[in-house]
């Protein structure tokens, strides 16, 4: 098959130790099984807020898999009205280029961004090409989680264009997947219509975190700063929805206790961070961490931290790693994590925004290690069951394969 990929706001495969995310485990998957991936993408890194080229490129990977960067406009916050533009001009350009290209056999386009879902489903449409649409955030749903709820009827209005376009894709692709339950049933009441067997979840997903054989790295002295200490980390963007400032305020309640906090990434809320950190003995930041980075200090961890600014339901990427390297979560997300988190004896749940509560739930497991290491052979059990990257996306693949042969006949 010829697939194309269309996702933004994902880290590239371009780098060595670069995170490998949905887009890229499902792209290794479909060359493994001697398919050709195509990426459609931004030039723009999401998470560093820094151009990856300051032009349309084409990066070949190796003969099955291409990356085609789009020069968008680039923004400096998430939530701003410059991405707002950046991802209209981005399904602009793609409008124009996908004109140029050999077509596909299939396409998975991602959700968001609703504006290049909307342009490839037109063009799959027209010509008769099966084409799923990946929910990865209820957009533009999700602007209702940041503003006053009287707005939200005027915000309805403003984006009244914006929410024909998500129903329109909805309603008019092959069929729909997501990585969660809740994404998938709000992406069908959207299109009004009813799930098929053919409409799928299926998880984000992580690979496998190998323990390292040798403890050589950059990161050295945080384990030795660490070592006899219960070790409680936080790796991923210091963003609007997982801001772990908070856990800075925990440290500090449970400073007269053998914790040691570790906070890995970075974001815009990287140096408010180390602002309110600089003193503390037992809170370490490392900074912008590679993949063999996070392996490494989830190696000397016991719990790892999801800590969320408000009330969301997303499944987050940090989950699986933490669950990938047998580490039990505490976490303030909603919805089926939650559910799992219960269900499964592998972590526990605190009130979203609330540090005094945070840090009891850190101190329970401190103080009750028996507990911590059921939790962990829990998370091990279940991370090999369902969540493990290799079937995940192997599962995803073999699905495309069925989805393009049952559209040929």
């Amino acid at each position: 098959m010829k697939v194309w990929l269309i996702t933004i706001g994902e880290i590239l495969p371009i780098k060595e130790g670069a995170r490998k995310g949905r887009t890229s485990h499902l792209a290794d998957a479909l060359v493994k099984r001697g398919h050709s991936v195509l990426w459609w993408t931004s030039a723009f890194d999401h998470f560093k807020k820094e151009w990856i080229s300051q032009k349309n490129a084409t990066i070949n990977l190796n003969e099955n898999f291409t990356i085609k960067l789009m020069r968008g406009l680039g923004y400096k916050k998430n939530f701003s009205f410059s991405r707002f533009v950046d991802h209209k001009l981005l399904a602009t350009k793609f409008k124009k280029l996908l004109k140029k290209e050999e077509k596909p056999d299939i396409i998975v386009a991602s959700l968001p961004s609703y504006e290049l879902a909307h342009e490839a489903t037109i063009f799959a449409k027209k010509n008769k090409i099966p084409i799923i649409i990946d929910v990865r955030d209820e957009w533009p749903d999700i602007f209702f989680e940041f503003i006053p709820h009287w707005m939200h009827s005027i915000v309805k209005v403003i984006l009244w264009r914006d929410f024909k376009v998500v129903k329109n894709c909805l309603q008019k692709c092959t069929h729909i997947t997501s990585m969660i339950k809740s994404s998938l049933g709000w992406a069908l009441t959207i299109a009004e219509r009813d799930k098929t067997p053919d409409d799928r979840i299926f998880y984000l997903g992580a690979k496998k975190i190998a323990k390292p054989l040798v403890a050589e790295s950059k990161l050295s002295y945080i384990e030795k700063d660490a070592k006899g200490k219960f070790v409680v980390s936080f790796v991923g963007n210091f963003n609007e929805f997982y801001n772990p400032i908070i856990l800075i305020e925990a440290a500090k309640i449970l400073s007269k206790l053998d914790i040691y906090f570790i906070l890995g990434g970075d974001g815009i809320y990287y140096n408010k961070a180390k602002e309110l950190s600089g003193g503390l003995k037992n809170v370490a930041l490392t900074g912008w961490l590679s993949n063999p980075d996070i392996a490494y200090v989830l190696s000397f961890s016991h719990v790892g931290i999801i800590p969320c600014f408000k009330k969301i339901e997303a499944f987050p990427n940090k989950a699986f790693t933490y669950f990938s390297a047998g580490l039990p979560v505490i976490s303030s997300v909603e919805g089926g994590l939650k559910e799992i988190i219960k269900k499964n004896n592998m972590g526990l749940y605190y009130p979203a925004g609330s540090a005094t509560e945070l840090a009891d739930r850190i101190k329970s497991m401190y103080e009750n290690r028996i507990l911590c290491e059921e939790m962990s052979k829990n998370a091990n059990r279940v991370f090999d069951e369902i969540f493990d990257a290799e079937k995940i996306y192997k599962d995803y693949a073999e699905y495309l394969e069925y989805i393009w042969k049952k559209e040929k006949k």
